[in-house]
């Protein structure tokens, strides 16, 4: 919505012209007050205005998107952008809701992050990567226990569905490249493919993972009220907690190495196996 205001401007578009003159300046400011107002009025959730795309990767993106930013907060908008970690230190308050690319040096701030060597942020923090590549164990690696254990808020990949020729969608070869689809487009709904089941269960893998976080944290209070059994349910959390800190543990945030083994599917459902168990040990010992 952000980048089609700038674009609707009639040829006052300053991300790529550096036009930051009093009158587009607000303009802009005045497009997000009479939006914010209308989504107020109408009941809904608050709007997050995306900045330029990948700004690290345009010659004055990163301060093209720090200016544009700036407007933005001073208009009561929230902002957010698929960036690096560099673009976004030198970036700052500006964006509101990074959505970082998962390279090496988002990882050693994630890393940091979780051994509490650098500040929490109160805003979410998000992570993106390409995953209309066809590497099905990544994605459901990164969409279930990778983001469990990295601290981060959400995910944002692209290309859900990114059509860069005029030929056949279901043709790779027809263009320069390979079109960039997790479900392909048809006239009876999108036809799915296995990166995109990948991503149903890595998100259920976490949806797992969080039921056995809640599952713990109610018998640990059932113990601290003096519920019955409490020596066996003790030992069952005690096994919980030990499987978890474990879990955690083996998931390197930083890739000791160029090469990452990612989990097996036979790996993935021994996991899950163990979960579920973990789980039912506690519901029922609660």
């Amino acid at each position: 919505m952000f980048e089609g205001f700038i674009w609707a401007t009639e040829g006052m578009n300053p991300l790529y012209k550096g036009r930051f003159d009093p009158e587009t300046n607000a303009l802009l400011q005045w497009y997000v007050r009479a939006l914010n107002g209308a989504v107020r009025e109408a009941g809904l959730r608050p709007l997050t205005y995306y900045l330029i795309d990948e700004p690290n990767i345009l010659a004055d993106g990163v301060e093209d998107s720090k200016q544009l930013g700036q407007l933005v907060h001073e208009a009561g908008g929230r902002t957010c952008t698929a960036l690096t970690l560099p673009a976004y230190q030198a970036i700052g308050s500006a964006i509101g809701v990074p959505i970082l690319g998962i390279g090496l040096n988002t990882r050693r701030h994630l890393e940091a992050l979780r051994n509490g060597e650098e500040p929490i942020r109160e805003d979410p923090l998000l992570c993106y990567w390409q995953f209309w590549e066809e590497h099905p164990l990544l994605n459901r690696y990164l969409f279930g226990y990778f983001l469990w254990a990295s601290g981060l808020d959400g995910a944002i990949p692209y290309g859900y569905q990114h059509f860069g020729g005029s030929g056949d969608p279901y043709d790779d070869f027809d263009t320069g490249g390979k079109d960039m689809f997790v479900a392909y487009p048809s006239r009876h709904g999108p036809v799915a493919t296995l990166q995109w089941e990948a991503c149903r269960e890595g998100i259920n893998d976490l949806r797992y993972l969080r039921t056995l976080e809640d599952a713990l944290g109610r018998a640990r209070r059932s113990l601290r009220a003096g519920g019955r059994d409490a020596e066996a349910l003790r030992e069952k959390v005690k096994h919980a907690e030990t499987f978890l800190r474990d879990l955690r543990q083996r998931i390197q945030i930083v890739p000791s190495g160029p090469v990452r083994h990612l989990p097996t599917p036979q790996e993935y459902a021994s996991l899950r196996e163990a979960v579920i168990a973990h789980i039912l040990a506690l519901e029922n010992g609660a």
